[in-house]
């Protein structure tokens, strides 16, 4: 996920805010009953947690839990007058899990121990009321991989949410310049070993002890929680991550849409400086993988001879959203049927521009593959025929198919 490919495709953006401002809207709740996005009586939260807390757990049941006692802690060095941070759990509680991060503390993550690309995670944050309320990062990073806060080659996602605009300088070993944190929603490009002022204020120094190699880049702000601090709720996150994507939704509204050439690599809860926060209920679900084929590009009807001779191309369709490249050649099957072998034993297969309305070139890739033929798959009338295969590591390495109307005569 370099930062020289990085596009961001945003609903609004929203400009930052003021040093000190806060904004939340007028009371609105969503379609879960959760506060959307002001912030609810704080005697009622104190009343009544299990009936909020059991809305919330009903709001993912359909996804499949993830196994917190699986993922890792792992964090940036520490900071001068900060403790450590300190992940405990899980916890079972009303049928979910729950990790907390208990101190206000260095920048820490705890990561999953599946990999990130083609699936879904959703959770609930919610921060715990204190007898004084801290206004700093809870959030979420993807792509991440163990080792990465001493990596001098990491390169992963940041998704956080500020609750107030704060300057702060964080001093030795954290030398580089003191930094402003926005209010607001943000997902950024971390890369190197940055310092804490440089993932406080999403910054990139060109100093002694972080050269421009290392630092935080801002990629983008939410649409409308840009400049808007998370609230004392149950508030569910839910993240989808492609090889070109990057989702990110808030009680169900569409907030970032980033686009751009992402890695393999792993979820993570994010925290930084904020004590008492939770995330409760992690879930996860795969997502489809976007291939559409075409049998016998350029013909149709798609009609094959029950004849056994020859081989038949099929070709997998390139997107936006889909890049010919991540698939693995020799994993490919058609009705049943391998992909031809050249003498070299290299899949006969070509990347050509064949798609298109009316035949006209799209201007993407496509892979075109010539499978075997074999008289016995085929029973003369019209159907569909599958396309299955599996997408190469670097991309997920994850099973798609795809179908294909044929009509197959005698």
């Amino acid at each position: 996920m370099k930062r020289s490919l990085v596009c961001v495709v945003l609903f609004a953006f929203v400009c930052q805010v003021a040093i000190g401002a806060a904004a939340y809207a007028q009371e609105v709740v969503d379609a879960e009953g959760l506060p959307w996005p002001s912030e609810p009586d704080e005697a009622a939260l104190l009343a009544e947690p299990a009936t909020m807390e059991a809305s919330a757990a009903a709001s993912i049941a359909s996804l499949t839990p993830v196994d917190l006692n699986l993922w890792s802690a792992e964090s940036y060095p520490p900071v001068p007058g900060f403790p450590a941070a300190a992940w405990l759990g899980p916890y079972a509680y009303l049928g979910g899990q729950r990790m907390w991060q208990y101190y206000n503390g260095e920048p820490t993550l705890y990561y999953s121990d599946f990999p990130a690309l083609w699936t879904a995670l959703e959770a609930h944050i919610y921060v715990y009321q204190t007898a004084a309320w801290d206004d700093d990062y809870v959030g979420f990073a993807v792509g991440f991989q163990p080792g990465d806060t001493s990596n001098p080659s990491a390169d992963y996602l940041l998704i956080d949410w500020k609750r107030g605009t704060q300057y702060f300088n964080f001093g030795s070993p954290s030398d580089t310049p003191g930094s402003t944190a926005y209010i607001g929603l943000a997902v950024s490009n971390v890369f190197g070993m940055p310092t804490a002022d440089e993932l406080w204020g999403h910054v990139n120094f060109d100093h002694t002890s972080s050269d421009l190699n290392n630092g935080v880049e801002e990629l983008a702000r939410a649409s409308t929680l840009g400049n808007v601090g998370w609230w004392k709720a149950f508030i569910k996150v839910r993240l989808e991550y492609t090889p070109t994507k990057l989702k990110v939704y808030v009680n169900g509204q569409p907030q970032i849409d980033l686009s751009g050439l992402f890695g393999q690599g792993r979820w993570a809860f994010y925290n930084f400086s904020q004590p008492y926060s939770t995330y409760n209920w992690a879930k996860a679900e795969s997502l489809p993988v976007p291939v559409a084929i075409d049998i016998k590009p350029g013909s149709y009807p798609n009609a094959i001879n029950i004849n056994g001779h020859g081989v038949i191309p099929v070709a997998i369709l390139g997107s936006a959203d889909f890049d010919v490249t991540w698939v693995g050649r020799g994993t490919l099957q058609f009705g049943g049927m391998a992909v031809n072998v050249k003498g070299n034993g290299v899949p006969q297969c070509s990347i050509e521009d064949v798609s298109g309305p009316e035949g006209v070139p799209d201007g993407w890739d496509d892979l075109v593959c010539q499978f075997v033929d074999n008289p016995d798959v085929w029973m003369p009338g019209e159907g569909v025929a599958t396309l299955t295969g599996t997408l190469l590591a670097d991309y997920g390495g994850v099973s798609f198919e795809a179908s294909d109307e044929i009509t197959v005569v005698p």
